[in-house]
């Protein structure tokens, strides 16, 4: 749960059900940026791909970059973040 705000979830669950697949585009001053949204019957259930997840054999969080400056942004962020320590290190 979030500090914030008490009683929900800092990833957005539970999530709408979708009946169908839909994309959303969101014009901002720079970009437009798309918003995927997949068939989902289930409200705790993570966006993912069947096959993916057949052939991966795990838990896969599926999301499409279309944006260049998301895409970039995202692999920073990815790249620089700090693991928590743990016994192994001291």
């Amino acid at each position: 749960m979030s500090k914030k705000a008490p009683n929900k979830c800092r990833f957005g669950y539970p999530f709408k059900i979708e009946n169908e697949i839909r994309i959303d585009f969101i014009e901002t001053t720079n970009n437009v940026k798309a918003e995927i949204y997949l068939k989902r019957n289930d409200p705790y259930l993570n966006m993912h791909n069947r096959s993916i997840c057949h052939n991966w054999r795990g838990n896969v969080d599926l999301q499409i970059i279309l944006d260049k400056n998301a895409a970039i942004n995202y692999m920073v962020k990815y790249a620089t973040k700090s693991e928590k320590t743990g016994k192994s290190l001291q």
